[in-house]
């Protein structure tokens, strides 16, 4: 054998090596975290829920037969995580190392915890795994202490009720009571990972794209951008940081992008905006779910949506996204969406926000305690260049419509 040959070979065996000693890690951490075991045997339970300044569906946990209810994220998209403000409450082994992919296509290798016992109202749940980082990099969450993820929620059918904000869990899904206009969608799921994923057909040519049913992300639905380049629509591009996940700030080219046909199961709506990134992850997130009375059940792939009277899916913002940055404490521009009005003022990332309509922004406490609704106008004072401006923005359609069409807008800021 020449010695070109010998190192190819060398090269080769390598990569076989490597790839099957990441499999079998990865297979080893799938089994640490799906240890998680249901105690109760018949369960029909009503779960109240809140939403975080961050937009997070909340619900209580108390860990290991503590008194204290711990605020965590309802997240049926991710794994269970603890966050080190847990940690510091209550001493929780450490039995390993993970593995996670976050939203901005990072990758994480947290420490794995191991909680006893962690009791969702009268649901008892034992042996459960969960991940660690130190907290999550986005602002207004410090009071959050962790993620209630997939690993539990497999166990058991959960009813989501949005307008009431309280959730009926239940053992099987005959123990629910559902309206006669109902859409059941069929759900697929990573036999390893427990994600569900739901098929969405894109435009007048029915594009597939799988999208991950994601209730921890509270935007309308995101996707690759190659995939959304190949349909017809309007589209608007962003400059700045695309997103944040638990990998932190996702840095790659994004846009929204206008669908005119957007397919969820017999779900048809004619225009529907999707984010979309050079990262590959595909998320149908609170967004699109809330017009919906919503059920999600493991156990039968499914995917129920019990349509609201009134239902929102348009957007309207002043198109720019900003968060609270602890280094430099300031309110910092992250992302600006060309066309808005803040980009026709010269707004630009990296710019600092001093206030919104008359409020100062000089701790995070105040601008979680800001809300961007209820207002047409938004009056900022930031500093850019050295220099202090201050300028009124309108609020705008991402996508306006034409006079003839009935259009459905939310009332959300970016």
């Amino acid at each position: 054998m020449k010695t070109w040959q010998k190192v190819l070979l060398g090269i080769i065996s390598t990569g076989v090596i490597a790839f099957v000693g990441l499999v079998i890690y990865m297979f080893n951490i799938f089994k640490v975290l799906d240890r998680v075991e249901l105690v109760n045997e018949n369960v029909k339970e009503t779960i109240p829920f809140y939403y975080s300044p961050s937009r997070h569906m909340i619900v209580e946990v108390r860990i290991n037969g503590s008194k204290e209810k711990y605020p965590f994220i309802l997240d049926s998209g991710a794994t269970t995580y603890v966050f080190k403000n847990m940690l510091d409450q209550q001493d929780l082994p450490d039995i390993g190392n993970g593995f996670a992919i976050g939203a901005g296509g990072g990758m994480l290798f947290p420490d794995i915890h191991q909680i006893d016992q962690l009791m969702l109202g009268n649901i008892e749940f034992k042996n459960v795994s969960a991940e660690s980082i130190e907290k999550l990099p986005i602002s207004c969450t410090d009071d959050i202490y962790g993620i209630l993820g997939k690993e539990a929620m497999q166990h058991l059918v959960w009813q989501i009720d949005f307008e009431k904000e309280e959730i009926q869990v239940v053992s099987e899904l005959d123990q629910l009571a559902f309206e006669e206009a109902i859409d059941t969608i069929k759900l697929s799921e990573n036999p390893f990972g427990h994600q569900l994923y739901v098929t969405a057909k894109l435009g007048a040519d029915s594009l597939k794209t799988r999208l991950t049913v994601d209730l921890g992300n509270s935007g309308y639905a995101s996707t690759n951008i190659k995939e959304v380049e190949k349909v017809k629509g309007r589209s608007i591009d962003m400059i700045g940081n695309a997103s944040v996940g638990l990998d932190g700030e996702n840095k790659s080219k994004a846009m929204v992008q206008e669908i005119e046909n957007f397919q969820i199961g017999d779900i048809i709506l004619p225009r529907f905006s999707v984010s979309a990134s050079d990262t590959p992850m595909g998320l149908l997130g609170l967004g699109f779910l809330k017009n919906y009375k919503m059920t999600i059940s493991w156990k039968d792939d499914a995917l129920i949506l019990e349509p609201y009277a009134q239902q929102y899916f348009g957007r309207k913002g002043f198109g720019f996204g900003a968060r609270y940055d602890e280094k430099a404490n300031a309110l910092i521009i992250k992302s600006i969406y060309m066309g808005f009005a803040a980009n026709k003022v010269g707004l630009l990332p990296g710019a600092k926000v001093i206030s919104l309509n008359g409020a100062l922004m000089d701790t995070a406490d105040k601008y979680c305690a800001f809300s961007f609704k209820g207002f047409e106008q938004l009056t900022m004072t930031f500093e850019q260049d050295g220099v202090e401006q201050t300028v009124v923005l309108d609020k705008m359609d991402y996508f306006p419509v034409e006079e003839t069409e009935t259009a459905l807008l939310s009332d959300l800021n970016d």
